[in-house]
């Protein structure tokens, strides 16, 4: 059969029953941030735990997940439907309508904002949603998996400031085609499996600044705080973090890291709070008086023993 000129017109089928058990969209109160076209497997809800679980923590930034919950305030500010009148009195649609939502950031606060503005406001993230019934919104793209809803715009804002009357507001703002959602809906309902309890718990890495307290050759003492609350790595985790797999080290090449040096030991100094690094000499990487780079151990290395999530990028200690 020729396809020249045959039209394939939309008809959706869809009946009007339903049973005792229906779902509702609830009470926002969450987002999961993702990369685009990232998909979460529907076989079991166990298997969708794990998923998530273990790309919250991925080594790799462009695969991970970023779970933001404690929202609050929530704001539909989606446009009335665009409608057309003829002259003879006839209307028509010309288009559906973009969701746009504004919510506040009752969590994280200041921290959180700082991140959300650089997370989202130079890509436009994809994202899954929760609500307080514990059901993870996304769309379906008929392949069987709940797939993160593409964004035509996200955007963290400044925050809005204290006015004595009212806290500081930190907002951010969703803005995607509507048909993702009320068109094609993919949800997961946790209800069973920790319910809005889990969806809530899950927390994103928290960003660490490592620095330079001394240096004297291949002995490397050094500190690890938070980003934003600086929060002491050492006073958290003296003996946790006293061990050489849970520290990386590299070599310098041409101003960043190179290849990976071996660390003979790790361990605290009570006195300054901070670690002691010490690098193997014999290694055929390391390089007398050259810069050392020294990072946290990878997410999925350090958190089953630290089991909260850090992340760190390289710095250069210099003698």
């Amino acid at each position: 059969m020729s396809v020249k000129n045959v039209i394939n017109c939309k008809n959706r089928r869809a009946n009007t029953g339903y049973g005792n058990c229906t779902v509702d969209l609830a009470f926002i109160a969450g987002f999961i941030w993702a990369p685009d076209n990232y998909k979460i497997p529907t076989t079991t809800v166990a298997a969708a735990i794990t998923k998530i679980q273990t790309d919250i923590i991925n080594d790799v930034f462009e695969l991970r997940l970023f779970p933001v919950p404690g929202i609050v305030a929530p704001t539909d500010n989606t446009e009335t439907l665009p409608v057309v009148t003829y002259a003879d009195g006839s209307k028509a649609v010309p288009r559906d309508v973009f969701f746009d939502w504004t919510f506040q950031n009752g969590g994280g606060r200041f921290c959180l904002n700082y991140r959300l503005r650089a997370l989202l406001n130079y890509q436009n993230k994809s994202f899954f949603f929760f609500d307080k019934n514990g059901v993870l919104w996304g769309t379906d793209t008929g392949d069987g998996m709940i797939t993160a809803i593409k964004p035509n715009l996200t955007w963290a804002n400044v925050p809005k400031l204290n006015t004595g009357a009212a806290p500081t507001e930190y907002l951010f703002n969703v803005n995607y085609d509507a048909t993702l959602l009320a068109d094609y809906p993919a949800f997961i309902d946790f209800s069973k499996n920790g319910g809005y309890a889990f969806l809530k718990s899950l927390s994103g890495l928290q960003d660490v600044d490592i620095a330079k307290v001394t240096r004297a050759a291949n002995v490397l003492t050094v500190s690890a705080f938070t980003n934003c609350g600086s929060s002491n790595l050492a006073e958290l985790y003296p003996t946790q973090l006293a061990a050489a797999n849970q520290w990386n080290a590299f070599a310098d090449l041409n101003g960043a890291p190179g290849n990976a040096l071996t660390i003979t030991s790790v361990t605290y100094n009570a006195n300054s709070k901070s670690f002691v690094i010490t690098i193997d000499t014999s290694d055929p990487d390391y390089v007398a008086g050259a810069p050392i780079w020294v990072s946290l151990a990878g997410p999925t290395e350090t958190y089953p023993v630290l089991l909260t999530g850090y992340e760190s990028a390289p710095v250069s200690i210099v003698v």
